[in-house]
């Protein structure tokens, strides 16, 4: 099998739509799947080179994964969880977790969450894919290319300047194919994704001088063998999607799947075949990150290790050439994997300038509208989770006895946060003196609930959420940032305030 790494860097912002659908919600892939790399391929390449190479998994482009440095991020392993109240991302293995420790932490009320839509190092650092979105308008060419009525529509995008690295593999016997595409993806720039008429989608593509670092795998512990999906897989059962795996499609003789360790996530979508002008048969796929267990016969484990490697190597399941089925096994980050992570921001070069946003009072509208909406969609999930831990820990306090804050209270506080706007100080100066006052220290200082191992009264509890190191984290979480901060955490509070006084109403 030959193999020849790539490094790609985004020039533009790029959308990869996880589902060709033009209508409803659009969410971007963090990643970029091979399928782009074999269409740009295809278009160039098909008469040339014809189905039996491009089409038979012959020729296989792997799935574009971000880069650190010089380091490759996999996908954040499913079997990897981090307690729900902590922002130190201490880390739980699911393949190693026992029943006693589950029943401790809930004894404790420490609720666990399982780590998705982010990529791990080998050195522990945990990085999630800078995107954004925009919206845009359909023109309508029979209004003199006035805006068309009712034809909003928005894009979620990679942003440009990110870094990602993917594989191109080929038969023993296309050394020379190998070379072309070389040639080819290496030429210039080239276009991906969607709207590549528009602003998106230019890449710039190099060779890789030597491949990434990846862990080849550790021994089987007690027999059982666990596959890691470095990216998704097509599975396929008597010409019918399975969803189940099957130790024959990991390459084992035999061997029994093991559902407690094993930790899958599913999608399907139906590919536009811009050829015939329609779309391809749905697919139902495992995602990325999956994590599947296998119980091996026998004893000589370590022999069987080596076999199945051999076997995967090359892919395994349906649509190999577009990059799915690009498979690990045992590999050493998701049987001990580090104790705790340590979040890093997405590193981005100076991609190519594209033209500036116009200095007009439109153009400033415009920009004010975009950040007020993305502002406002995420302060509403920010307040609807705040709600839901402050709601639960004040029913807590009423089956102690204790004296809890109504609605009239919680209405106040909710004022106070409208008036606020983007003055974080004195917003908690005046929750403080609120929470403090003799009439009502016994509703908010008076009883307290266990959290994270202390134990809060309700104003501590609300207060803790607006320190200065859990407002940063915050604001990341959300993709919300700079001037904007101060105005989505109260506007945050305003609606968790909201969704407490609608509780009382129930």
């Amino acid at each position: 099998m030959l193999e020849q790494w790539f490094d790609i860097l985004l020039t533009d912002d790029v959308v990869i739509s996880s589902h060709a659908a033009t209508e409803g919600g659009h969410r971007c892939l963090d990643y970029l799947p091979g399928s782009v790399f074999l269409g740009a391929l295809a278009a160039r390449m098909f008469k040339k080179w014809g189905a039996d190479i491009l089409l038979s998994g012959r020729l296989r482009c792997g799935s574009a994964l971000p880069l650190l440095g010089t380091d490759i991020a996999f996908p954040m392993p499913l079997s990897l969880h981090t307690f729900k109240e902590h922002d130190d991302y201490t880390i739980i293995n699911g393949l190693s977790v026992t029943e006693e420790e589950i029943k401790g932490w809930a004894e404790d009320d420490r609720n666990i969450r399982q780590l998705r839509a982010c990529y791990i190092t080998l050195d522990g650092r945990l990085l999630l894919v800078a995107m954004e979105r925009t919206m845009k308008s359909a023109i309508s060419r029979d209004h003199f290319d006035r805006a068309a009525n009712e034809k909003l529509f928005g894009y979620q995008y990679i942003r440009r300047g990110q870094c990602f690295t993917f594989p191109v593999q080929a038969d023993d016997d296309l050394e020379n194919v190998l070379h072309e595409v070389s040639t080819l993806l290496t030429g210039g720039s080239i276009r991906v994704g969607r709207s590549r008429s528009a602003e998106f989608s230019r890449v710039r593509i190099t060779t890789r001088a030597t491949p990434p670092a990846i862990p080849e795998g550790t021994v089987a512990t007690n027999g059982i063998v666990s596959f890691f999906l470095m990216s998704d897989l097509a599975l396929y059962h008597q010409g019918v999607p399975n969803l189940r795996p099957k130790p024959e499609n990991f390459g084992l003789a035999s061997g029994e799947f093991i559902p407690e360790k094993s930790f899958i996530r599913t999608r399907n979508y139906a590919p536009w075949n811009s050829h015939r002008n329609c779309r391809d048969p749905e697919r139902q796929l495992l995602v990325q990150g999956s994590v599947i267990s296998f119980q091996l016969p026998g004893n000589d484990h370590d022999g069987a290790l080596e076999a199945i490697r051999t076997k995967v190597a090359p892919r395994i399941g349906a649509y190999r050439n577009e990059g799915l089925g690009w498979v690990l096994c045992n590999p050493e980050f998701i049987i001990t994997p580090p104790e705790k992570l340590t979040p890093v921001d997405p590193p981005e070069k100076n991609a190519p300038s594209v033209a500036s946003t116009p200095n007009t009072p439109l153009a400033s509208l415009i920009n004010i509208r975009m950040t007020q909406n993305i502002v406002k969609d995420a302060a509403q999930g920010l307040g609807e989770k705040w709600a839901k831990e402050w709601w639960k820990a004040q029913q807590e306090i009423a089956r102690m006895q204790g004296r809890v804050p109504g609605k009239s209270q919680w209405s106040q506080l909710r004022e106070f946060a409208f008036a606020a706007g983007d003055d974080l100080n004195g917003f908690r100066e005046k929750i403080s003196n609120f929470t403090g006052r003799a009439e009502r220290r016994s509703f908010w200082q008076g009883s307290r609930v266990k959290r994270d191992g202390n134990r809060y009264t309700m104003a501590k509890l609300i207060l803790k959420d607006f320190g200065e190191d859990s407002i940063g984290r915050t604001s990341r979480e959300y993709n919300v940032a700079g001037d904007g901060t101060g105005t989505f955490i109260t506007m945050a509070f305003h609606h968790a305030a909201r969704e407490i006084g609608r509780k009382f109403d129930r």
